[in-house]
């Protein structure tokens, strides 16, 4: 049986930030247990599917204010964790987790 892989275009860091999300008129919150320049692997309170669309604030410390993404994406979908691929964010946002991954790398 043949299997075939893509190579992520960024290197994730591993982390474990808070992470408020909504979708479809429903708030959710979980921890992101991995962070690139542009996915992140999170595991959430509530279910999403692949496709969905989801707004994101994430906490980079306890005591930061949250990083708000406009748009991410869910890539692929396993119970509750789920990955997601950022679709909209801006140039702050952008800034801060690029920080962030450099500081913790």
């Amino acid at each position: 049986m043949s299997q075939t892989f893509t190579l992520r275009a960024y290197r994730r860091v591993k982390t474990r930030c808070v992470v408020e999300y909504s979708i479809n008129g429903q708030n959710g919150t979980g921890i992101v247990h991995d962070v690139s320049f542009r996915g992140y692997r999170v595991v959430g309170d509530q279910y999403v599917a692949q496709g969905d669309r989801l707004s994101l604030r994430i906490y980079l410390s306890p005591t930061s204010i949250p990083v708000e993404i406009e748009s991410t994406q869910v890539q692929w979908v396993k119970g509750r964790e789920f990955g997601l691929r950022a679709i909209t964010l801006s140039h702050s946002a952008e800034a801060a987790i690029t920080s962030f991954i450099l500081e913790t790398a």
